[in-house]
């Protein structure tokens, strides 16, 4: 029996469903699914048990996700959201020490250093990763319009607004809550489906061509084999101590590829790697047990895959 927790998975059953699938054709057991909502009237509660509690930056979350953890012998936890994987970050080293609780998310200040888009941007001058240039109040009349301004703790695509004169630039430079970027057009956007063992082996690196994007989220998406991208996203996790499973935007470009953002959880395209064979459960079976993981290439690519809405009744 192996009782798994996601924090904040509300619509995503998929997920839930393959992750469900590659374990069990593993170890041959049942697996229990359980997640942490705001309240119980979430898609998700088709396949797991619904925990309802606070948000995950309410002070008292540690305290709760460890009586959690407790009271349903939790042995792995998988966040969904950034949120969700900031606070696990705080709390994976005693939930291994005092529950062997394995915490599918990179040590905390490896997660601090990606949680906010600033903070993002200097680690990528740091390490040298080509990516889009940030504007300041001192340079931005060197760059032609249009400028992108995104939230610097947002994600996906939520709350981004593209700029196309100075007024509009002015505002959103004063703006503490803001990074402002070159704004990068006529270029593929890819995201790459990676996972990193605990023993930090790069296991896979999948790119998807993002052909389509509603609300942020992707609702067409190409598995493709791109060796330049594959090799690029390989670079990047050598950089840093990575754990589980990760996800990098990227455009190409003639020269480098153009990182767009690294978000430390699954993205919500990742199931068009599961279909092309990535087998994410197993892996995450493997880190939780000790057992080895290996390096996979071998998964399918030039499908693409659609999402389509689903129904679920709720009572």
């Amino acid at each position: 029996m192996l009782n798994i927790l996601f924090l904040g998975a509300s619509k995503r059953v998929s997920l839930f469903e393959n992750i469900k699938h590659n374990i069990q054709a593993t170890i041959k057991d049942d697996v229990n699914l359980y997640s942490i909502e705001l309240d119980n009237k979430v898609p998700i509660r088709s396949c797991a048990e619904i925990i309802i509690g606070p948000i995950f930056g309410y002070k008292s979350f540690g305290d709760f996700l460890i009586d959690i953890v407790k009271k349903n012998k939790i042995n792995i936890i998988i966040p969904c959201m950034e949120s969700a994987v900031i606070v696990l970050s705080q709390y994976k080293q005693i939930l291994s020490e005092k529950f062997n609780c394995l915490a599918l998310v990179s040590n905390y200040d490896v997660v601090d250093k990606f949680s906010d888009k600033c903070k993002m941007a200097a680690i990528f001058d740091e390490n040298n990763i080509n990516h889009p240039k940030t504007i300041n109040q001192d340079n931005f009349n060197i760059y032609e319009f249009p400028l992108i301004a995104k939230p610097k703790s947002g994600y996906g695509a939520k709350g981004q607004i593209l700029l196309h004169n100075t007024y509009d630039a002015t505002r959103y430079l004063l703006s503490n809550d803001y990074i402002i970027q070159k704004f990068i057009s006529n270029a593929v956007e890819y995201s790459i489906d990676c996972y990193v063992s605990r023993d930090n082996k790069i296991i896979c690196s999948v790119p998807r061509k993002r052909l389509e994007i509603i609300n942020g989220e992707v609702s067409k998406t190409q598995v493709v084999k791109n060796k330049k991208i594959e090799a690029y996203a390989k670079l990047i996790l050598s950089k840093f101590n990575f754990f589980g499973p990760i996800t990098i935007q990227m455009f190409d470009s003639e020269e480098d590829p153009i990182v767009i953002e690294i978000n430390l959880r699954f993205g919500g395209g990742v199931i068009a790697s599961f279909l092309a064979g990535c087998k994410f459960g197993e892996w995450i079976y493997n880190d939780y047990v000790g057992n080895d993981n290996f390096e996979y290439n071998n998964w399918d690519s030039d499908f693409i895959m659609v999402r389509a809405n689903r129904e679920f009744i709720i009572k």
